[in-house]
């Protein structure tokens, strides 16, 4: 136990971290390859967990991660009972406990040490029964900040058992998603926008697992339901435009029962303004965010709108045509706008605002498409 004494007078030396690296190492497997009582696995544990959780020093917060490992695997059952109710809760709620990320980790690392127990030992029970508690409202208050947020993802793709089980928190963390997705920006330089949307997608990657869990497809229904209420918000903020991610991922059946659902919902004045609101985000979308699922969801609303709601797809194509227009030249959003430029186009030929509007800017658009040899359609 003094060896892990000695680890602070080593932080505070002028060594270099390269070598306080190799030395914490040593000290910290010292004491966690020896044997001992509850009591010294306990404190040791306790001592461990605050390094990993607070440190600001890399080298220790691999090494103590490293050596929690192996205390684990050295001390099988103390662990399970060290492992309680109480520090799980501690470990969510402690205030200083302020790196999330390295908070899953350790999540990771208890969980691989129980996973060789059978499904019905009481403390891997109960284990899971915390952690699907904790992870949920855990993602909700710090799921703002993205690289906690993949770090939850990873865990609940990982290590499935995690997930919820009951509809209740099944639907509670599709909720959960789904806002802190429409609460991310796009980061304003080209070269973080890749990470960006890989990071978000693995976020998004997290609800199909909670869709195969709920029946009838309703987990799924009110996921895609949650997505309409933020992008029919009429509003001054946008939401972010990751949200067609989760429309990506949404089985085709699924997609046909919510864009009913999306049409009763638009049977007032006030309805028919949220859809309009709605239906121009997405398009908007389509000129921006690479996707290969979202325009065909597009269309079947449109399908259905241009047969109940024909003032509603009056209203988009005037608000969005000329603006996919200009879109079209590029090519990675071309084959995503085109179908939807042309069912707008040739939907409204008696909108004479919507032709003058676009009559401006079709010539140079059509000189732009003429050098790639796109034009025969037009």
């Amino acid at each position: 136990m003094q060896q892990l004494t000695l680890i602070d007078a080593l932080i505070r030396s002028q060594q270099p971290d390269n070598l306080k690296k190799v030395i914490a190492n040593k000290l910290i497997k010292q004491v966690v390859e020896n044997q001992l009582d509850k009591n010294d696995c306990k404190n040791v544990c306790q001592q461990l967990t605050e390094w990993i959780l607070t440190s600001d020093k890399n080298y220790l917060k691999e090494s103590s991660l490293e050596g929690f490992n192996i205390l684990a695997q050295n001390n099988k059952e103390m662990f399970q009972e060290i492992c309680d109710s109480t520090y799980i809760t501690d470990l969510f709620t402690n205030s200083k406990y302020t790196s999330r990320v390295s908070l899953i980790g350790l999540i990771v690392t208890i969980l691989v040490n129980f996973r060789h127990l059978p499904q019905t030992n009481r403390p891997k029970l109960m284990l899971l029964r915390d952690l699907r508690s904790h992870l949920v409202s855990y993602l909700r208050q710090h799921g703002t900040v993205l690289a906690t947020s993949v770090a939850v993802a990873h865990l609940y793709t990982t290590l499935t058992e995690t997930l919820p089980e009951t509809p209740q928190e099944i639907s509670a963390l599709c909720g959960v998603i789904v806002t802190l997705l429409g609460s991310y920006v796009v980061p304003s330089k080209p070269e973080q926008i890749t990470a960006f949307r890989r990071d978000t997608d693995k976020l998004c990657s997290v609800l199909p697992l909670l869709w195969a869990k709920s029946r009838n497809q309703q987990a799924c229904l009110e996921t895609l339901n949650s997505v309409y209420v933020l992008i029919s918000d009429t509003g001054d903020g946008d939401p972010c435009m990751c949200l067609s991610a989760v429309i990506e991922k949404v089985p085709q059946a699924s997609i046909v029962q919510a864009s009913q659902t999306i049409l009763s919902q638009s049977e007032s004045e006030v309805g028919e303004a949220k859809l309009v609101r709605a239906l121009s985000r997405l398009v908007s979308w389509l000129g921006m965010w690479p996707s290969k699922q979202l325009h065909t969801f597009i269309l079947d609303i449109f399908v259905r709108v241009a047969k109940e709601r024909s003032t509603v797809l009056k209203a988009v194509a005037e608000a969005n045509l000329t603006g996919i227009a200009k879109k079209l030249p590029i090519p990675v959003f071309r084959s995503q706008l085109e179908p939807i430029f042309f069912f707008l186009l040739y939907g409204h030929q008696n909108s004479q605002s919507m032709f003058v509007k676009l009559a401006g800017d079709l010539p140079t658009i059509l000189s732009k498409l003429q050098t790639e040899g796109v034009t025969a359609r037009l």
